[in-house]
């Protein structure tokens, strides 16, 4: 039951007395106690019946532990694969969502398994609770793993599965005295399985599938949009969709999705002398058509993309989110441009995207963990993309390991041999004459200077690891490891770290320099396994991309929607219809349409577009201005007023003779407006829950709004017409926030908030000077998620 025995003891109409009588006395002693001492205080009321508690039980979602219980073969192929399963599962999370949306786990026993310490106590957890979830709970765990990429677990639990209970009780289980079967059989009984699985009731709902296929290798981020039109930037992944006002009919509200996908399938092959350079975007629904064009923009990995030689393509496969992609190059008369590591496209629809290039530039990282026990130092070198998705998965697993950065990152260019590419097995490159190159493009790791230290291994050049070039071209993310033991008393590591692909004169030295306490493994946490690594002791494994974690938060940043759900951050991962729908970010919300239009005029005219090209040094696909050149300009600056700010800034002197200084400035006057009110709003949003109770003289200040024209007369009886004063307060403030900006209204709810003396809550919504700051760094400030 977990968390719930409360809830079940109120089912049962067990007083709140005695239910806090029993978490006194037995708390201690875990929930088995808990649920027991409930369940004796039932019994002492009289007449307790077996129907009378499975009523209870379903009555509070507890349906999956009613029906018939497990095999004993099941419960015996879990028993006897424990120990693999134990350690091949790579995060329990991943399964979660598919367990939750097949009804074998219940909110309250996710919330018991995410207790376990670290990443073993949760999967043990899991694998002690899975014999007591009924008949259905080992098919829906084997489903679970094969849809979160532990297809080699499922496989060995339905091969075990398919034998006779007999014959697996003496079977060398991961030996060569398992039975063989044919490819047919297989088939036959695994469509058998899921047909037996499909009579159940395994009903998932839209929001449990969407989890899964985030879990999966998408992470896919939904949205209402109208007629008004608005912006929507992923931090984490560095992708920007702006939509035009009018790109609806008015009175059209349209869910939309935007996100990345990291799913194998989905990467289009390439011939020869290219690589992928850029995430795959997917965004939809992609049966869409708007009125007007609009922007997306997402960042990539090409290096020296000035350079005529830089070879530039941008691809489309016109499919919808689970669709097999049909990649095919832009035409001439899509409208693309290139800065130094952001792509934008100006849109008629919605698909999937990504860029290739026949250059491609490379991050690479050292992480390290230090076990004071056993005096053994692990140091992990990285070599991925360039590009902010690839980054938040790799801090993102590392993280989980417990694994911290040892020296800052580097960066190189990939030399991509032509005769490269998916077809290399059998020699059909893009060339004439169809060779295959044996030449040596792997990347060389190179440990040095590492004294006080001994390098544990077999091989006379462990300190030398090698990274597969392929596995780079493919971003299957390779790594190597070195295991170090220590054989001095110093409190630092002190060594340096080669990267040089062979054959390319762009090399990396790290010096790293670090106090081992720094580092020093937490004994909760897990590490990455030296004897996970090959033959050569480098270690090739890719790194499956898992949901995102945002910094800001505890909680795993599974899918957001803003018009319709949020993400309820108490840990439980769990989506939640909120009181008021989150708002979409409007460009016209915040910049005037008047100013807006002028801008756009402005930036229409030939020499001023020039002059925005040079400045964000972009690479056109052809010479076209876009019909929204604000809406382009801004999506390509990841909807950033401070940005748009900088760039009128710097091009305001190279325009003065053909657009008039005052004008220009009045145009900066007008963003930086709009880039206060989009803070103020953020400020107001963040804090609307303490406000909400802040427990103040609600109508002396509706009193005072009202003679500022911010809420109306019928705003004041819907008001008045709640029943609590929080209730009141918090209609009030989303009357705020929808109040029209040319009327200032979150200047003038910090005058109310001073006029009846809560300078307390004026301060929480003041814009400080650092939230609309001048100072930029171009390169800088254009990196997303820097």
């Amino acid at each position: 039951m977990g968390d719930s025995w409360r809830v079940l003891g109120r089912a049962l109409k067990v007083s709140s007395l005695c239910l806090d009588d029993i978490e006194a006395h037995y708390s201690r002693f875990g929930t088995e106690e808990l649920v027991w001492g409930v369940l004796e205080k039932w019994a002492e009321r009289g007449n307790p019946t077996k129907e009378g508690l499975l009523q209870a039980v379903k009555r509070i979602g507890g349906e999956n532990i009613l029906g018939p219980p497990m095999t004993d073969h099941h419960r015996d192929i879990l028993q006897t694969f424990h120990p693999y399963i134990h350690i091949e599962i790579m995060d329990v999370e991943w399964l979660i969502p598919y367990l939750r949306g097949y009804k074998i786990l219940t909110n309250s026993q996710i919330k018991m398994i995410r207790q376990g310490h670290g990443r073993f106590g949760k999967i043990e957890n899991l694998l002690d609770m899975l014999p007591y979830l009924g008949c259905r709970a080992f098919d829906g765990f084997v489903k679970a793993l094969e849809q979160s990429g532990h297809m080699h677990i499922a496989m060995k639990l339905r091969e075990a599965e398919s034998m006779d209970p007999c014959v697996f009780e003496n079977a060398e289980i991961g030996g060569e005295t398992l039975p063989e079967e044919s490819l047919e059989e297989s088939a036959v009984k695994e469509v058998d399985k899921e047909a037996a699985f499909s009579e159940q009731d395994t009903t998932i709902d839209e929001n449990d599938i969407e989890m899964a296929l985030i879990a999966s290798g998408i992470y896919v981020q939904k949205f209402n949009m109208d007629h008004n039109g608005g912006y929507v930037h992923l931090k984490e992944v560095g992708v920007t969709l702006v939509v035009p006002r009018g790109s609806f009919s008015e009175g059209t509200v349209i869910e939309m999705y935007l996100g990345v996908s990291w799913r194998p399938g989905d990467s289009p092959h390439l011939a020869g002398k290219e690589t992928r350079t850029s995430p795959i975007v997917v965004c939809g629904p992609h049966n869409l058509t708007f009125k007007k064009p609009v922007y997306l923009s997402f960042p990539h990995c090409i290096p020296h993309v000035d350079d005529a030689e830089t070879e530039l393509m941008f691809w489309i496969s016109k499919t919808d989110l689970l669709g097999t992609c049909k990649w095919s190059a832009a035409g001439n008369d899509l409208v693309v441009i290139f800065s130094q590591n952001r792509c934008t496209a100006a849109l008629w629809n919605l698909c999937k995207y990504t860029t290739s290039s026949s250059k491609k530039k490379m991050l690479a990282s050292v992480f390290g963990e230090f076990d004071s026990g056993t005096e053994l130092l692990q140091i992990v070198v990285n070599c991925i993309s360039d590009t902010p998705d690839e980054i938040t998965v790799l801090d993102c697993w590392m993280t989980r390991n417990g694994l911290k950065r040892i020296a800052p990152d580097g960066y190189f260019d990939l030399y991509i041999c032509p005769h490269s590419g998916v077809d290399q097995s059998d020699g059909d490159h893009d060339n004439d004459e169809h060779v295959v190159c044996k030449d040596d493009h792997n990347v060389l790791v190179t440990l040095n200077e590492y004294q006080g230290w001994v390098l544990k291994g077999k091989d006379e050049d462990e300190n030398k690891k090698v990274l597969k070039y392929q596995r780079m071209i493919d971003d299957k993310r390779p790594y190597c490891t070195f295991a170090l033991k220590r054989e001095c008393t110093a409190d630092i590591f002190e060594g340096k770290i080669l990267v040089a692909q062979t054959g390319n004169e762009d090399k990396l030295e790290f010096e790293v320099h670090r106090p081992l306490h720094q580092i020093e493994k937490d004994p909760e946490e897990t590490q990455l396994s030296q004897s996970s690594a090959g033959p050569s002791g480098e270690n090739q494994s890719q790194m499956t991309p898992q949901p995102l974690v945002p910094k800001a938060g505890p909680s795993m940043f599974l899918i957001q929607n803003i018009g319709q759900l949020q993400i309820n951050q108490n840990g439980d991962q769990e989506l939640t219809i909120p009181e008021q729908p989150a708002p979409v970010h409007v460009l016209q919300r915040y910049l005037l349409l008047e100013a807006k239009e002028n801008l756009d005029q402005i930036f229409k005219i030939p020499q001023v577009w020039e002059t925005i090209v040079h400045v964000l040094e972009l690479r056109l696909g052809n010479d076209c201005v876009p019909d929204e050149p604000v809406e382009f300009v801004f999506c390509h600056l990841q909807g950033s007023f401070q940005l748009l700010k900088w760039l009128l800034k710097n091009i305001v002197e190279r325009v003065k003779e053909i657009v008039e200084p005052s004008v220009m400035k009045v145009m900066i006057s007008e963003v930086t407006k709009a880039q206060v009110h989009e803070v103020e709003c953020k400020n107001l949003r963040k804090q609307l829950s303490f406000i909400a109770n802040g427990r103040f003289d609600i109508r002396r200040l509706l009193d005072f709004l009202f003679s500022k024209s911010i809420i109306s007369d019928s705003g004041m009886e819907e008001i008045y017409s709640k029943k609590t004063s929080s209730e009141q307060c918090s209609l009030l403030l989303h009357m705020v926030l929808k109040c029209s900006l040319d009327k200032d209204p979150v200047r003038h709810l910090r005058e109310g908030f001073a006029e009846i003396d809560r300078l307390d809550l004026v301060e929480l919504l003041v814009v400080k000077p650092e939230d609309v700051q001048d100072s930029y760094i171009p390169d800088e400030a254009l990196r997303p998620g820097e």
